[in-house]
């Protein structure tokens, strides 16, 4: 029976997508999650960030990803980097471009996808996994593990991941290698 296009009741439910994590291919890279960006004082406060913690641990702590990898920005308050300099916002690039060594280290370990989560969506987690197809990764971004700055990029922003290739899914997709689906 294929599967109902319109909002039948009676309609069987569409399938679940499930992503199996590979411990030989998959890594997780969690970006930005630091109290600069999760207390209300911070000096770029990401509302809903704090929220983020309990899940973003569940899935570094049962699923078997090859790597994990945790970024760290630091700013001071009002720093002229957000506003002069456009970033750096990727766990891939530093100032002025240069390569910070992360995309030849996950290619030499055979790293083949790359699942994103962290703050903030529409800067680091954005250019991060932009960044990361941009470097030959398949990229999977967990956007139910993420908050935005500015709520209002949030469509523009899914709308150029979409359009490079990047699959946005929730961490109840995610199953272990070797987990019954």
């Amino acid at each position: 029976m294929p599967w109902a296009t319109t909002l039948d009741p009676k309609a069987p439910p569409p399938p679940t997508l499930c992503v199996t994590v590979s411990s030989t291919t998959d890594v997780l890279i969690i970006a930005d999650m630091q109290v600069d960006f999760l207390a209300p004082g911070g000096s770029l406060h990401v509302k809903g960030g704090e929220a983020l913690l309990d899940g973003i641990n569940a899935v570094s702590s049962q699923l078997p990803f090859r790597y994990q990898v945790a970024t760290q920005d630091w700013h001071p308050e009002n720093h002229c980097s957000f506003v002069t300099h456009g970033g750096p916002y990727s766990a891939f690039v530093e100032d002025n471009g240069v390569s910070t060594g992360l995309a030849g280290l996950l290619h030499s370990i055979g790293a083949r996808r790359v699942f994103v989560c962290g703050v903030a969506y529409d800067f680091c987690v954005f250019f991060t996994a932009m960044d990361a197809r941009k470097n030959g990764f398949s990229v999977v971004l967990l956007e139910d593990l993420t908050a935005a700055v500015d709520d209002a990029a949030w469509s523009a922003r899914t709308a150029e991941l979409k359009d490079a290739g990047v699959v946005l899914l929730k961490s109840s997709a995610l199953v272990a290698e070797g987990t019954q689906t």
